[in-house]
């Protein structure tokens, strides 16, 4: 399978926090991440929250660029990806905790 995105994804699971929501992320890169959930927003949905590592909380707000509804009846999660608008300054940290320090997995300046 090709990859789709100009930026790299480290698989990573961790509680992310929007409007009281938790999620839990699939994946996290640079510029964005996706998540899991009973239930997300519909594409195109601007939203704001929080990242929490291990040792690090992130401020982010971002937008929902896709979205998948699941069926519970199957017992299909939804899923979602959301790219980055805005992130604190922990976010360095938090990549460098999830091992994202290599520079190929870096945006480009």
């Amino acid at each position: 399978m090709s990859e789709k995105r100009r930026i790299r994804r480290r698989r990573w699971r961790c509680l992310v926090t929007i409007e009281d929501h938790p999620w839990f992320t699939t994946d996290v890169g640079p510029g964005g991440f996706g998540v899991v959930a009973s239930v997300v927003p519909p594409q195109g949905t601007r939203v704001t929250g929080l990242i929490k590592g291990k040792r690090v909380v992130v401020p982010f707000s971002g937008m929902v660029v896709w979205a998948l509804r699941g069926n519970m009846h199957l017992s299909q999660r939804s899923r979602a990806g959301v790219r980055f608008i805005k992130v604190g300054p922990s976010l360095e940290s938090l990549l460098d905790e999830i091992g994202i320090a290599d520079a190929e997995l870096r945006p480009p300046i």
